[in-house]
């Protein structure tokens, strides 16, 4: 399923990121898989917050997508960080044919042919962190992302070595008004009725004392990050 971002989108994102330790505490997970000469390419990049966490710890950061507007906040971003190993390239992943040390797949592709293309790209390691929470009841067949093990199942079947890595980070929704965060949800579950995300809210939104977003939505991911190793043995003299 594609994601489009909306300017409602981004800037819902940036404000759960801005408050929240996420994509810090994931990029801590990730470096010990990294190596500081490596060049990464990372596939569906969004707002690349990430790259922006694992930039001054790897050589250089190629951030992928297809949208021009996320790329323009994420080279904004960078600059303002003093960030000079990341360079942007709007295109759609699919259509790579470079090599890279390392590529970094987060939340992008739900096809797994997709997900074998992109490990042909990493000279050493693929990187694919995907949501690992089970299907929601309500969500549609075309929405169904795959599993971790029906991912397990086709790396085993490339005869590509992996390691699963599972972990659970709390990236909630900061919220200006109960009406922001009726409308955030209807618009994360467009299947949902209002009456419905009413009751989310009154379950779960919590007061947080702050003027600025008082209140909190949160919302724990469930993550399996797949470490694949793509580099093929030396052949035997």
């Amino acid at each position: 399923m594609d994601y489009f971002w909306t300017e409602e989108r981004v800037n819902w994102y940036l404000t759960a990121s801005s408050q929240s330790s996420f994509h810090r505490r994931l990029a801590e997970y990730l470096r010990p898989y990294l190596r500081p000469e490596d060049r990464v390419a990372d596939l569906g990049c969004g707002l690349g917050r990430l790259d922006l966490e694992l930039a001054p710890f790897v050589a250089h950061i190629t951030c992928v997508d297809r949208d021009p507007g996320v790329l323009g906040l994420l080279e904004w971003e960078a600059e303002a960080r003093g960030l000079d190993n990341l360079s942007l390239l709007c295109r759609d992943p699919e259509e790579l044919e470079d090599q890279f040390d390392t590529v970094v797949m987060c939340f992008f592709g739900t096809s797994l042919s997709l997900m074998l293309r992109c490990a042909a790209l990493a000279r050493r390691r693929l990187i694919r962190i995907m949501n690992a929470a089970p299907t929601p009841a309500h969500m549609s067949a075309e929405a169904r992302q795959e599993t971790p093990d029906e991912v397990a199942n086709v790396l085993e079947r490339a005869g590509l070595p992996f390691r699963l890595l599972r972990l659970r980070l709390d990236f909630g929704q900061p919220l200006r008004s109960r009406e922001e965060g009726l409308h955030f949800l209807l618009d994360y579950h467009p299947d949902f009725l209002p009456a419905q995300c009413q009751r989310i809210l009154d379950r779960d939104a919590r007061p947080t004392g702050d003027p600025r977003f008082p209140l909190y939505l949160p919302k724990e991911k469930e993550l399996g990050i797949f470490v694949v190793e793509t580099a093929q043995p030396p052949i035997p003299h």
